[in-house]
């Protein structure tokens, strides 16, 4: 029995270089073709990236174990308010079937970062624990749907997110940041954004950081009554005086100091009225009514101001569903179509992106650099091995076709591709290179022994073929568990790891029939050359030394 599957092994075997042999003439006998359709795909696979068919995110929205819910009510409600509304989302919360545990934080907020945060009474934040992943039916972005629904609709509450805790760079997934030194501006624009988010299907919790505090009454002091020696100061010292008090005297109360407050009664501290009828004290020791020297005027405060680059600036977030839309398509449409117009309408107006967009561009500034470095140094490595300046071009010629695999890898699974996706190409790039090097080293090897080009490619491709299957089978075979795994701490890697499987699946397959190809391709161009030089100084025209080694 065991020489009946030794041989059953070696026919296996011979029918498959037989069939590869058949492939491999036919793609060198049509070189140009082979590699015209191999560019051909490359091209379509980054049209499908291009086109959103195959969607990036910098981190996709995995499956968590957390969900972290932030409220906010107006300013200035009673704190018995908040805790009355936040005790609707307990309530919300405490019906979940998937529920382990809740902390709740009232009067103060956590940062973005959970590094810091502060303290405002008409705030609260919510940490919900639910069960493990693998216990469950339901995902995280369900639940958070299911709380949105049942809190919709809670009195007072101006601003209630709730977002899955996941790791990776910080930052909403859609974040405007617009600047100005008009604050009617900064509201105007605001409100368009918020208007122009809440039309794409997808996006929800949109909010922003713009505080418009309490009522308050504005005094403006005429210039008519600069002549009676009035000021600015001495307008708003009476004012204050009479509203909040006057210290008049300090008694000493044992260790404690009592101060003897003068102001108005209670009753005529009630109502803007009892500003308006205010007498105001001159210089001159006349009294005059306050409206005869100055004007009042009702509006909202600020309670807080926040600053960019020394710009008053308004932030403003959303979260965005990446089944229903894509966020980086909506934050380019926003770019394209609405940025110039309102730069154009409101001067003075700056308007930049922040979150996850701004992230991602630091993230592939680096990336790009690093994979720059990687590709000279692969080069130069393998310049120095060959010693040739056109065999290491050959040899990373396979790059792109991990591209490719990569591409698919991720549609066939159903995954965005993701800044882990593009570390895991980066990494691929070096991968792919050891199955063109060594498949080319044993081209050199055979021309090398008088063996015509061609047949060397053949011979060299055959004999390699089941050395650079298994070493690709084997890796692959190595990060199975990886994309199989469904725990939360696994699925942040799973985008890399279909990166590397999948772009060296396809790397592997396409190298073994285009570097021949590719190989005989440059030793066409440069028997061309060859050529054209002797002709040039009038000599005879010799073939060239095949081995691609000079």
């Amino acid at each position: 029995s065991r020489q009946l599957r030794l041989a059953q092994h070696h026919l296996i075997n011979d029918i498959l270089i037989v069939n590869y042999e058949k492939l491999l003439r036919l793609s060198t006998r049509f070189r140009y073709v082979t590699m015209s359709l191999l560019l051909a795909a490359f091209i379509i696979s980054m049209g499908v990236v291009a086109g959103g068919h195959v969607p990036f995110v910098l981190l996709q929205k995995m499956d968590s174990e957390t969900i972290l819910s932030s409220m906010e009510l107006g300013i200035g409600v009673p704190f018995q308010q908040t805790k009355d509304a936040a005790q609707v989302i307990e309530e919300a919360v405490l019906e979940l079937d998937e529920l382990e545990s809740i902390s709740s934080i009232l009067g103060a907020q956590m940062d973005d970062d959970l590094a810091g945060g502060s303290a405002k009474p008409h705030t609260a934040q919510f940490f919900i624990e639910i069960g493990p992943i693998e216990a469950r039916e339901r995902n995280s972005i369900e639940i958070i749907s299911e709380l949105r629904e049942k809190t919709k609709n809670i009195p007072g509450v101006e601003r209630l997110t709730f977002e899955p805790l996941q790791g990776g760079p910080g930052g909403a997934p859609i974040q405007i940041e617009i600047s100005s030194e008009r604050v009617e501006d900064l509201i105007e624009v605001t409100n368009y954004f918020k208007q122009k988010l809440a039309s794409y299907e997808g996006v929800f919790d949109i909010v922003d950081d713009f505080d418009g505090g309490k009522r308050e009454v504005q005094l403006e002091l005429f210039d008519s009554a600069r002549s009676l020696g009035l000021t600015t100061n001495a307008l708003a010292w009476q004012v204050r005086s009479a509203f909040y008090g006057f210290e008049a005297r300090k008694l000493q109360r044992g260790r404690e100091d009592v101060k003897i407050m003068v102001r108005y009664p209670q009753e005529y501290r009630e109502r803007v009225y009892d500003i308006e009828s205010m007498y105001i004290a001159t210089p001159a020791a006349t009294m005059v009514p306050l409206t005869e020297v100055a004007r009042l005027e009702e509006g909202t405060g600020y309670a807080t101001i926040k600053r960019k680059d020394q710009r008053r600036t308004v932030t403003i977030r959303a979260d965005a569903d990446e089944d229903i839309t894509n966020s980086a398509n909506v934050t380019k449409e926003i770019e394209k179509d609405d940025f110039p117009k309102l730069i154009g309408r409101y001067p003075g107006l700056h308007l930049e992106f922040g979150g996850r967009k701004l992230e991602t561009a630091k993230a592939f500034s680096s990336l790009n650099r690093s994979f720059l470095i990687a590709i000279g140094l692969i080069y130069v490595i393998l310049a120095g091995l060959f010693r040739s300046y056109i065999q290491p071009v050959i040899v990373m010629a396979a790059i792109p076709f991990g591209v490719i695999g990569a591409v698919i890898g991720h549609m066939l699974m159903g995954y965005p591709l993701t800044i882990m996706s593009v570390i895991g190409l980066v990494a691929l790039s070096g991968i792919v290179a050891n199955d063109s090097l060594i498949l080319i080293a044993f081209i050199n090897t055979r021309v090398r022994a008088g063996i015509p080009p061609y047949e060397a490619v053949i011979e060299a491709a055959k004999s390699r073929l089941r050395p650079i299957m298994l070493t690709s089978v084997t890796t692959v075979l190595g990060l199975a568990p990886l994309l199989m795994e469904q725990s939360f701490q696994a699925r942040f890697l799973i985008p890399m790891g279909i990166s590397v499987s999948a772009g060296l699946i396809f790397a592997t397959v396409l190298t073994l029939v285009a570097i021949p190809a590719l190989y005989m391709i440059v030793l066409d161009f440069r028997n061309v050359f060859a050529a054209g030089w002797c002709i040039l100084w009038g000599k005879p025209i010799e073939p060239i030394n095949p081995a691609l080694d000079v």
